[in-house]
């Protein structure tokens, strides 16, 4: 219905507390007016929608049919109304604490542990930017990132919250067509490769003591991500960070290989600006992640 066709509001409120209590008398007393206001406004809105809603017998005033369906559906509207605003009130006494945090590490640290989250800061509004990429941290909306790297992130300050440790994986369906009993059968599968950077595969291959090691059958892909990804559909052999794919892990989405684990370079950094400093609110979601990271 277009707005200037829909009834006033408060007319709907008064035609709803006169059906429901099935009295002018009673509705006035609730809404704090008199019974001939509530007549009055009863007649205006019955002319607004040119259908009668009361019949008006000598003791009093009796619902229509009509006016019955139109005073159920007020009813829900009006609950529907109620509920959206004890929402918003109760999203309004919320402290909003958001923060940027990767995909991987999103999915290991916070969505199988957020009703935990909800349970422990009912009053803490907790809003996730899950990207590959660091965004601004001198936007205002962003109090902190998570991030894995080597804690050089130039115009920030970050700080180790936890060392990582080096992983190869495979799908089980992959290592089911393709066994792998010992090192030097990882040079005869696909390896994935990030940016044709092949670095990390020969740096593996030497702690391993793979002699003579090359990659013969190398997938290329631009992004740690989507690397991953390609394991999981059974594309071939990943190297992976252990904290970060450990939710795959345990589900056995992703199995390691070898029994290889390696202790990294790098880890799980806070990073944020010195020019905004952790609100009270913020610290308390810090120390959570800090206890779910310990936990990895």
């Amino acid at each position: 219905m277009p707005r200037k066709q829909r009834p006033p509001i408060h007319l709907l409120e008064v035609f709803e507390a006169a059906a429901r209590l099935e009295s002018f008398k009673l509705a006035g007393e609730e809404l704090h007016i008199s019974a001939s206001a509530v007549s009055h406004q009863i007649k205006n809105l019955e002319q607004i929608l040119e259908i009668q809603l009361f019949k008006r017998i000598t003791r009093g005033v009796k619902v229509t049919r009509a006016g019955r369906e139109y005073a159920f559906a007020l009813n829900s509207a009006f609950r529907k109304i109620d509920e959206a605003s004890k929402q918003f009130l109760k999203q309004q006494q919320q402290t909003r604490v958001k923060i940027s945090i990767m995909p991987s590490l999103a999915n290991n640290l916070i969505h199988p542990n957020l009703s935990q989250f909800k349970q422990q800061h009912p009053d803490i509004a907790l809003e996730i930017d899950s990207c590959e990429e660091l965004s601004d941290l001198n936007d205002d909306e962003i109090d902190f990132a998570i991030r894995y790297g080597f804690g050089d992130w130039p115009s920030y300050q970050s700080q180790l919250l936890r060392r990582c440790h080096g992983v190869i994986v495979a799908s089980p369906e992959f290592l089911e067509a393709h066994p792998i009993t010992q090192p030097e059968d990882l040079q005869q599968l696909p390896l994935i490769c990030l940016n044709q950077v092949e670095n990390a595969w020969y740096a593996l291959a030497k702690s391993l003591k793979i002699k003579n090691f090359s990659i013969q059958h190398p997938l290329n892909y631009h992004s740690y991500g989507a690397g991953i990804q390609a394991a999981q559909q059974d594309l071939g052999l990943a190297t992976a960070i252990y904290e970060l794919e450990k939710n795959l892990i345990d589900k056995q989405k992703l199995v390691p290989v070898l029994g290889y684990k390696s202790e990294l370079n790098s880890g799980i950094y806070l990073v944020r600006t010195a020019s905004k400093p952790l609100s009270a609110a913020s610290k308390q979601v810090l120390q959570w992640l800090k206890m779910q990271i310990a936990s990895l």
